[in-house]
């Protein structure tokens, strides 16, 4: 991957072109299955998807 999770550079972005061909191979990849399955990612985290409704839920803090 283009970056370790929760890294917040611009190389974190969803569309940053600096990443090796893997890496951006693999960020593509990751998108396009995640996106197969009703989520959608967000421009700055190439990590990041919410789900479908995800909004329609209350956010919640639970301590495991």
């Amino acid at each position: 991957m283009p970056t370790k999770f929760d890294d917040f550079s611009k190389k974190a972005h969803a569309n940053y072109a600096g990443a090796s061909k893997i890496a951006i191979r693999n960020r593509q990849l990751l998108k396009s299955v995640m996106e197969k399955q009703g989520f959608s990612g967000i421009a700055t985290e190439w990590w990041h998807f919410d789900g479908r409704n995800s909004k329609q839920y209350e956010l919640l803090d639970i301590s495991f």
